[in-house]
C-alpha cells in the first residue's frame, strides 16, 4: 500500500473493505469498520486518553453531560471530518508520485466513500430518532415521578385519616364504657330509692294500722268502764289503794280487768303497750 505524506491524519479506506488510521506519516496497525468511522465511534488511536479534569467545567465544577443536540452535532462533525479525510486521501492518491494507487483502488475508495456517506446519513437519522425517543422517555419518567410523588402524598394523607378515625373510635369506646357505668350507677340508685320508698310505705301502713288499733282500743275503754259501773253497791268490795295483781289472770279473776292507769291494782307490768290500759 502506498503512503502519501500530504494526507491529513485520519481514518481512510485500505482497499480491503476496512479503514486504517493514517497518522500523517504512515499507516498504523489500527483498523475499524466504515460504519464505526462514519458514526464517529472511533477517534485518534495514537492520542493519549483525556484526563478526568477534561470533563469538568473551566471553574472546576462538576462535569456536564452533553445534550442530545450537542451529541448529534458531534457525530455530524466527525462524519464530515472522515469524509473530508477520504477526499483528501483520494486527491493525494491522484496527485501522488510513482507507485500510487491503481484505478481499482480509486474506484474502491469512491465506493467506500459513498457507503460511508450513506451509513452516516442512516446513523444520523437513527441518532435523531433515538434522541427524540430519549426525550420522550425522560418526559415520561418525569411524569411517572410526579405521579409517584402524588400517590405517596395521597397514601400519607389516607394513613393520617385512618389514624385520626382510629383515635376517635377509641375515644367513643371509652365514652360508651363510662356512660354504661354511670347508667348502671343511676339504675342502682333508683332501685335503692324504690326499695326505700317501699319500706317507707310498709312502715306507714304499719303505723296507720297501729293508729287505727289504738283508736279502736281507746274507743272501747269508756264502753268497758260504763259496762262495769251498774254493779250493785252492796256487793262491791271497797276499793283498796294497796291492791296489786301479779298478772292479768289475777286481775280478770278479781273482775278488775281492764285496769286503767290511776286505778287500784294498775301496774306497768299489766300495761305492755304503755297506753294506760292494763289487761285489755
Amino acid at each position: 500500500m502506498s503512503q502519501q505524506n500530504s494526507a491529513a491524519p485520519g481514518w481512510y479506506p485500505d482497499g480491503s473493505g476496512s479503514h486504517r488510521y493514517w497518522d500523517g506519516a504512515g499507516w498504523t496497525s489500527h483498523t475499524a469498520s466504515p460504519a464505526s468511522v462514519a458514526a464517529g465511534l472511533v477517534g485518534d488511536p495514537t492520542s493519549p486518553l483525556p484526563s478526568a479534569s477534561a470533563a469538568t467545567e473551566p471553574d472546576g465544577g462538576a462535569s456536564v453531560a452533553p445534550s442530545s443536540s450537542s451529541r448529534s452535532q458531534k457525530v455530524r462533525r466527525q462524519a464530515i471530518t472522515a469524509g473530508v479525510g477520504v477526499l483528501a486521501l483520494l486527491l493525494g492518491l491522484v496527485m501522488g508520485s510513482a507507485g500510487g494507487p491503481s484505478q481499482s483502488d480509486l474506484d474502491q475508495a469512491e465506493a467506500d466513500l459513498a457507503t460511508v456517506t450513506s451509513e452516516r446519513d442512516e446513523q444520523g437519522a437513527l441518532l435523531l430518532t433515538a434522541t427524540t425517543d430519549l426525550e420522550s422517555s425522560q418526559t415520561r419518567v418525569t411524569e411517572l415521578e410526579q405521579e409517584a410523588s402524588d400517590n405517596a402524598a395521597a397514601a400519607q394523607a389516607t394513613t393520617e385519616l385512618e389514624l385520626a378515625q382510629a383515635t376517635r373510635t377509641e375515644e367513643l369506646d371509652a365514652r360508651e364504657v363510662d356512660l354504661a357505668t354511670r347508667e348502671a350507677a343511676v339504675a342502682t340508685r333508683e332501685s335503692d330509692a324504690e326499695a326505700r320508698e317501699a319500706a317507707v310505705g310498709t312502715r306507714e301502713s304499719e303505723v296507720g294500722a297501729r293508729e287505727e288499733s289504738v283508736t279502736t282500743r281507746e274507743a272501747a275503754v269508756p264502753t268497758q268502764r260504763q259496762a262495769a259501773a251498774p254493779a250493785p253497791a252492796a256487793t262491791q268490795a271497797p276499793a283498796q289503794s294497796n291492791v296489786s295483781y301479779r298478772n292479768c289472770s289475777e286481775a280478770r279473776a278479781a273482775g278488775a280487768a281492764p285496769v286503767l292507769r290511776g286505778e287500784p291494782g294498775y301496774g306497768s307490768h299489766l300495761d305492755r303497750d304503755g297506753d294506760g290500759v292494763g289487761c285489755e
